[in-house]
């Protein structure tokens, strides 16, 4: 594992630590504990130097956590959903205004639900009827309605290939691809979904740069280091940041390895869905559980037929709000009545549970089994490759005699 990931991890840790523990130690404390840790590095041993600088990184997450216990609230508690730091209700920044016109807009061309369903897909809006928020809930479809890392990954996407027409430089592309990013991160407020996603598009288009090659998990380690690094108390306190890693790393994982066993078994649009939406739900159901007492199975179907219109919805919406034609307007307002009459269906379905009581024990055990059970599954994948390894040294050993 490179170094910096060890650094994330333990800068993560030292976080997670001190979140822990809510009470002041003294910067002064820490301080020294960092300053001897620093002397360590100079020692010429690379095994100490390793682990000097993974204490480092969690002496540095403490350090980060103690300078912000003055800003944060004395109610916090960890392992209790009652007690999180996330703040509640619309945003107020100074693209507010810009916002509520843009929303202004949007309802003129599509009255109702469909104009709230797309404003809240755009950039997060939350206006849709008591209704439709209850039907989105019960059908496990609520991320849909909130920006998260699928709108980022959208516009990076479209972004790219815009810029690809252009035959630019890698250099100035990733310059103007970098100004976009910041500026909707801005937009929209620097949601941690959003930071997150953000973070990890900017460094996978920046990796080819320096001509390393991005891997997904390290990425993900890196960005939610770099996240908490500003917003510390998001890593326990933060549902919005939980359920953000918890999905992408549930896509990363089981989402991954079930797409690469369905290979070739169904269409790759049906595999993809099916896929993306088992990983995604695996992880996150848990967290939602405990933290909103809550669990819908009904979204595992739901979010099959649901997902795939959100980019329709996205770059037809957009396109309708800067040319209003009808063949876009109707397009658009067709794809938005589509996704709200799949939430609209689900709420018939058996398989949602609401107010449930589940203890941070049952958290962290159906974690721990999780993890276990990737480990397995890792362990197996690998056996038959350790196999073929042994054999080969054994034929080799043999031709040698």
């Amino acid at each position: 594992m490179p170094i910096a990931r060890w650094s994330c991890l333990a800068f993560l840790v030292g976080i997670g630590l001190h979140s822990f523990w809510l009470l002041p130690t003294g910067p002064l404390y820490s301080s020294v504990t960092v300053i001897i840790l620093i002397l360590l590095l100079i020692l010429p041993e690379r095994r100490i130097r390793i682990l000097a600088l993974i204490i480092l990184s969690i002496g540095i997450g403490w350090v980060r956590f103690e300078f912000a216990l003055p800003s944060l609230s004395p109610a916090l508690r960890p392992l209790d959903p009652k007690a999180f730091a996330y703040k509640r209700g619309a945003p107020q920044d100074m693209f507010a205004g810009q916002r509520a016109m843009l929303t202004e807009r949007i309802l003129k061309i599509f009255p109702g639900d469909p104009g709230q369903l797309l404003a809240g897909m755009l950039y997060g809006e939350r206006g849709l009827s008591n209704q439709s928020k209850q039907a989105f809930r019960q059908a496990g479809l609520t991320h849909l309605v909130a920006v998260s890392g699928s709108n980022v990954s959208i516009i990076v996407s479209a972004v790219t290939a815009v810029l690809g027409w252009f035959g630019w430089s890698r250099r100035r592309s990733f310059g103007w691809l970098s100004a976009v990013i910041i500026t909707f991160v801005l937009f929209v407020t620097p949601q941690a979904p959003v930071v997150r996603a953000a973070i990890m598009g900017w460094l996978v288009a920046f990796a080819p740069i320096v001509g390393r090659l991005p891997r997904a998990s390290h990425l993900l380690i890196v960005s939610a280091a770099l996240f908490t690094l500003w917003q510390p108390s998001s890593l326990l306190f933060d549902p919005s940041f939980a359920l953000s890693f918890l999905a992408t790393l549930g896509l990363m994982t089981f989402g991954a390895k079930l797409s690469s066993a369905l290979e070739g078994k169904m269409p790759e649009a049906i595999r993809e869905a099916l896929c993306s939406t088992v990983g995604a739900t695996l992880l996150t159901t848990p967290y939602a559980m405990w933290a909103f007492g809550q669990a819908s199975a009904v979204g595992l179907i739901a979010n099959m037929f649901a997902v795939p219109l959100v980019p329709w919805i996205m770059g037809l919406g957009a396109l309708a709000m800067v040319v209003p034609i009808d063949p876009l307007i109707m397009s658009a307002s067709g794809f938005l009545q589509a996704a709200l009459l799949v939430a609209d269906i689900a709420t018939k379905l058996p398989g949602y549970w609401g107010k449930l009581e589940v203890s941070a024990s049952f958290l962290i055990f159906s974690y721990v089994s999780l993890a276990i059970y990737w480990w397995y599954l890792k362990q197996k994948q690998a056996y038959p490759q350790k196999s073929v390894r042994r054999a080969h040294v054994v034929r080799q050993k043999r031709h040698t005699k």
